[in-house]
């Protein structure tokens, strides 16, 4: 729904046409509505509310927003227009439609607002694809009118070509009735996913809280329109959407005019992983600039608690401990997890060992993929199928052989004359080697790097370990440098570990804009010292 600059009458054009419900609430043409605003004509609608030009007493031209009057009784969803109309004057910019105040005429509230003059993206798209560089300007402009909200602490959540209005001066936008403090709850269950399909962040729908990253990934699907001149997930039924939106389609594939940069762009922006995306707007605009934009470090993986195992398996290989990116050891630092020696040694002697206890079968499967990438072979088993008797040995078998052997051999001992002294030495002896023929057995699950897992993983929680592993990077590098250059690094990374605990102490909440623009100074950091700038 767009405020533009439209009049009344209507003709024939489409979209304008006379509305009975306004006429019979007071909103007809000609009509002084709160004493003071004449109403010109019906601008459009939306499911909340419609728009109308009004020219106010002191002659100013001005847009209504009014509640539809079938909604204007209902406590919920008057909650809901009033702080669309607070929201967006308390992040009003250069790139934000202006709202003025709130008023009330025939039991419908409204609020004016500045009157554009110009079309709505959706209405650009209308006519065909754009030239690159009016493309990378909109976007930029999008992103820029972005950034003050997101600062502030909120989220548009409905971005799409029709709350995008395209005037002389710029990008405005609009339509901040699903918009949300990064920190409000809901106002209803049902709520809780607004937005337009093929617009909303794909892990919006898999119930994490919408963040800042939301907002940016429907930036590239916009993108990817305004240059391909079609959608870039153009189907609304949820499963196939879903299907779309794990594998984003290639720019350059539905464009072959488009440059590789603008499809670099748009890869970014459209990953199905948020932690692969751009963090903040002022990213993708440097990215829309030409500039280069410092890549995040592997993003964590989504850990949840179900009824699956991951059991390695050891393989001989001479070039292991020359091989960093490969193995087992280099697994474990990918997957930030700590393996107990014992767990390493049994390994080894075992030739398998279980790497992820209990995890549900998506966790699982992300695990044996990045197994399958360090080169270390998996299985992925349901955890029903264990084997109790392998399961007592690993918690036993150390003892047991332990205390067969000693016995054995202090048995031995005894009937063939020996001494005390010496039964007691053979007995030492083999109690080492029955330890040592215990390495042979699996490991225990109690020993797993990967176990007690979360009931799920949240959006917080991969942000801090992504956070943890850029600290630590920064730490490293700043050890390698000169005493007096060390200052930037260290400093950065004790923002970034006091940014984990930020994180973690309020895990269930949606990511806020300070973490991103801390994740994003690391990364420009790390970026700078490799490429020793």
């Amino acid at each position: 729904m767009a405020p533009c600059s439209r009049t009344w009458p209507p003709s024939t054009r489409r979209g304008l046409r006379p509305r009975r419900e306004a006429l019979l609430d007071g909103f007809a043409p000609g009509a002084v509505v709160a004493g003071r605003f004449r109403i010109d004509g019906w601008l459009g609608e939306g499911g909340l509310a419609e728009v109308f030009s009004a020219v106010d007493s002191d002659g100013r031209e001005l847009a209504l927003k009014a509640l539809h009057a079938h909604l204007a009784h209902h406590a919920v969803v008057r909650e809901r227009f009033e702080r669309e109309m607070d929201l967006t004057r308390r992040v009003a910019g250069p790139g934000i439609v202006t709202v003025f105040d709130i008023y009330e005429h025939a039991g419908r509230p409204f609020f004016t607002m500045e009157r554009l003059r110009g079309m709505t993206l959706a209405d650009r798209l209308a006519r065909g694809p754009m030239r690159g560089d009016e493309a990378r300007r909109i976007a930029w402009e999008i992103c820029a009118a972005l950034r003050g909200p997101h600062a502030a602490g909120a989220l548009h959540r409905d971005l799409k070509p029709q709350n995008v209005f395209l005037t002389a001066q710029g990008v405005k936008l609009l339509d901040f009735g699903a918009a949300k403090e990064a920190e409000e709850p809901a106002l209803t269950a049902g709520s809780r996913v607004l937005g337009t399909p093929g617009y909303i962040a794909p892990e919006v729908w898999e119930g994490d809280p919408p963040d800042p990253r939301s907002d940016l990934y429907a930036v590239g699907a916009m993108f990817f329109e305004m240059i391909a001149g079609q959608r870039a997930f153009p189907v609304e039924e949820p499963s196939m959407l879903a299907a779309l939106q794990r594998a984003p389609p290639d720019l350059r594939l539905v464009r072959r005019l488009a440059s590789k940069e603008d499809a670099a762009i748009v890869a970014r922006a459209l990953a199905p992983d948020p932690e692969a995306r751009f963090l903040t707007a002022r990213q993708i605009m440097r990215a829309l600039e030409g500039a280069s934009v410092s890549t995040p470090p592997p993003p964590a993986l989504r850990y949840a608690r179900g009824e699956y195992d991951v059991v390695v398996h050891q393989v001989v290989n001479l070039l292991s401990p020359f091989q960093r990116d490969a193995g087992i050891g280099a697994l474990l630092k990918r997957l930030d997890a700590r393996a107990p020696r014992r767990w390493r040694w049994r390994l080894a002697g075992a030739g398998e060992a279980t790497l992820a206890a209990s995890a549900n079968r998506p966790c699982a499967d992300a695990v044996a993929a990045l197994c399958a990438k360090y080169r270390v072979p998996a299985t992925v088993r349901e955890a029903r199928d264990r084997s109790s008797t392998e399961a007592w040995l690993a918690r036993r078998g150390a003892f047991l052989l332990v205390l067969i052997a000693s016995l054995v051999a202090v048995g031995g001992g005894a009937l063939l004359g020996s001494g005390a002294r010496d039964c007691a030495f053979a007995g030492a002896i083999a109690a080492v080697l029955g330890y040592m023929l215990s390495w042979g057995l699996r490991p225990a699950l109690s020993l797993s790097p990967l176990r007690d897992l979360p009931d799920r993983t949240t959006s917080r929680d991969r942000l801090a370990a992504a956070l943890l592993r850029r600290a630590r990077a920064l730490e490293r590098r700043a050890f390698r440098l000169p005493f007096r250059a060390r200052p930037p690094l260290l400093e950065a990374a004790l923002a970034a570990r006091a940014s984990v605990e930020k994180a973690r102490a309020h895990r269930d909440e949606p990511v806020s804009a300070d973490l991103l623009e801390c994740a994003a100074n690391a990364d420009d950091l790390l970026d700078a010292v490799r490429s020793g700038r």
